[in-house]
């Protein structure tokens, strides 16, 4: 446990305890800047861990992972109104790192979930078989990502103009492209005329067709 995580326990069990009243404009302030600062420490973390880290890969169910995944961030989903549409598929069989992979693909659906503003928000996860790969998609209606930003996502340490009302660390999208291209997959951004969209590309094992 790091020194920002402990300071930050003690602030949220502070605020906790005032939960009756509420609290000071000089604690929310405080809080959110601890929060910022262990986001940062926690990603520039994962980004050492990355750069020494030796993927491990076993027989891996896409739809099965991305399911579990799905039920763990539901209180997230429920925290922040979110609908949730999800078409999954069984049996997309694949070689990969099931810790990696699970990182990645949470990362683009929390950025669907914050970066979020739309009073209905709506986060869309679909998968499909096309030519032996497996394709993933998140979608959302947020606000999307400009022209001027897109050739620049997955840069380490980017953020956009969305990114200053949300607290970051810029590292997000460049770490699920690095553990995509680990498994020989390919990551990219979709037009759309609003919201965001995603898409991950995966070899299946035997490149089933």
């Amino acid at each position: 446990k790091t020194p920002l995580t402990a300071l930050k326990l003690l602030l949220e069990s502070a605020k906790e305890k005032l939960s009756q009243a509420p609290p000071s404009e000089d604690l929310r302030r405080a809080l959110d800047e601890v929060r910022r600062l262990s986001g940062i420490f926690d990603k520039a973390l994962e980004l050492n861990r990355l750069e020494r880290y030796t993927f491990s890969f076993e027989e891996i169910d896409l739809g099965e992972l991305t399911l579990s995944l799905l039920k763990r961030m539901e209180p997230v989903f429920k925290e922040k109104n979110v609908r949730v549409e999800s078409k999954l598929v069984d049996g997309l069989i694949l070689r990969g790192d099931s810790f990696g992979l699970l990182s990645s693909i949470q990362s683009l659906i929390e950025n669907s979930v914050l970066y979020n503003d739309s009073p209905d928000k709506t986060v869309c996860i679909e998968m499909r078989q096309v030519q032996g790969k497996a394709v993933l998609s998140v979608k959302d209606n947020g606000p999307g990502i400009s022209d001027q930003e897109k050739a620049l996502i997955f840069e380490r340490f980017y953020r956009g103009k969305s990114g200053k009302r949300i607290a970051g660390t810029g590292l997000g999208l460049y770490l699920t492209r690095q553990v995509v291209l680990a498994h020989k997959g390919s990551i990219r951004l979709i037009p759309e005329s609003s919201g965001a969209h995603f898409e991950i590309q995966l070899p299946l094992e035997g490149g089933a067709s």
